[in-house]
């Protein structure tokens, strides 16, 4: 049988960060691991960067640039159909990041041939599906998609109880590398090597470091965050507090901290491609976001034994591990229960024992090799006869 010709449909990808970047990013570069063979094509976010390149082994193809609006959403849809219809005979099975345009340009695209489309959703997207008539035209292109793939049972819940039929939903959970685990000398070098590459990230000796990675925006509760800020320094005035990302309230957040005179002591260091060395140098990820469905974030820290603080009402109170190793913060809104709970969490001396008992089933729950697995028997499952053949030419 031939290698199984994969190609992965999102809007964003490497070298921005974010759940389904680095969940595309997982699939590109394990499933050549595993014998297919993949390609990506993406929207062209900047224009400086390059319309074709390589992530690994895998081509990547960045089509119009995307984000200028109607006009240039309409223009880079236009060119995926194009791109899509031009080289169908070049793949056997699509696999798409969400149930919105994409989604609906792709399924249109190949609904005249035997080519499978998989949709990897998430809980937003459901939503969305509500809010206009061109949403709702999406969804129901989406019902035509040959699966579903729910990376957490959040999603999977909103799936079914918007009526998606349950055999149409694949539950796959998030894998995730091993890392490494958080040791004193480990923190020391990596709080060294984030210095030398960036003078602004140096850190006093023994000062706290608390880290938030997502999205600068409103929705994500930084506002309460930063106000609580200044009580944390009252206990230790070296603490720093990094807020790493990107997003569209980022200069808001800065005339905010500025606001406060905090500004030697907040952070907006941007986005890193790899969050491994921060998640070694950090004593604590906190996380106000009222988040739909489970941010791998959160696995990437647990993972590397960092405690969390996170928002009360968000879907990893149900996680059998995480659960057990977040600290909740009810609705907070000037921000006085969040420096309470963040003083708290950093006065707490961790139980190292127990932190690699919790890893070890944290990795086995998420597992990369189990995940790329698993998406690869689904997507034979979608291509190949019994016989090993596949379904279309």
């Amino acid at each position: 049988m031939n290698a199984l010709r994969v190609v992965l449909v999102t809007p964003r990808f490497w070298p921005l960060v974010g759940d389904t970047e680095d969940a595309m990013g997982d699939l590109a570069c394990g499933l050549p691991r595993l014998g297919a063979e993949t390609t990506v094509v993406s929207a062209r976010w900047q224009t400086d960067w390059p319309a074709f390149s390589h992530f690994g082994k895998t081509q990547v193809h960045r089509l119009h640039r995307c984000g200028g609006g109607r006009g240039s959403r309409a223009y880079y849809l236009l060119s995926l159909a194009r791109w899509l219809r031009r080289r169908r005979d070049q793949f056997d099975l699509a696999v798409v990041a969400g149930m919105r345009f994409e989604a609906y340009t792709t399924l249109w695209c190949l609904r005249r041939t035997r080519i499978p489309v998989v949709l990897r959703p998430e809980v937003e997207d459901v939503a969305w599906h509500q809010k206009s008539l061109a949403a709702a035209s999406c969804r129901r292109r989406c019902r035509s998609a040959a699966a579903l793939i729910a990376r957490d049972p959040a999603i999977a819940q909103a799936l079914r109880n918007a009526g998606w039929p349950a055999p149409q939903i694949h539950p796959i959970p998030d894998g995730i590398p091993p890392g490494r685990l958080r040791k004193g000398t480990g923190c020391c070098e990596a709080r060294r090597d984030l210095a030398n590459a960036n003078g602004d990230l140096t850190m006093g000796v023994g000062a706290p470091l608390v880290v938030y990675c997502g999205p600068l925006q409103r929705r994500a509760g930084l506002i309460p965050l930063v106000r609580a800020w200044p009580g944390v320094l009252r206990q230790w005035p070296a603490a720093k507090l990094w807020l790493i990302g990107e997003g569209p309230d980022r200069e808001p957040l800065f005339q905010l901290i500025r606001d406060l005179e905090i500004a030697d002591c907040v952070l907006l260091p941007g986005s890193f491609e790899n969050l491994d060395q921060i998640f070694l140098a950090a004593d604590l990820l906190v996380d106000p976001r009222a988040a739909g469905s489970l941010p791998r974030v959160f696995l990437q820290a647990a993972a590397a034994g960092l405690p969390i603080v996170a928002q009360l009402n968000a879907p990893w109170q149900a996680h059998p591990v995480l659960a057990s190793l977040i600290q909740a913060v009810p609705e907070d809104a000037d921000g006085q229960i969040w420096g309470r709970m963040i003083r708290e969490a950093l006065c707490q001396v961790p139980d190292r024992r127990q932190q690699a008992a919790q890893r070890r089933r944290l990795l086995s729950c998420h597992s990369l090799n189990r995940m790329l697995r698993a998406h690869l028997e689904l997507f034979e499952t979608l291509t190949c006869t019994p016989d090993g053949c596949l379904r279309h030419p």
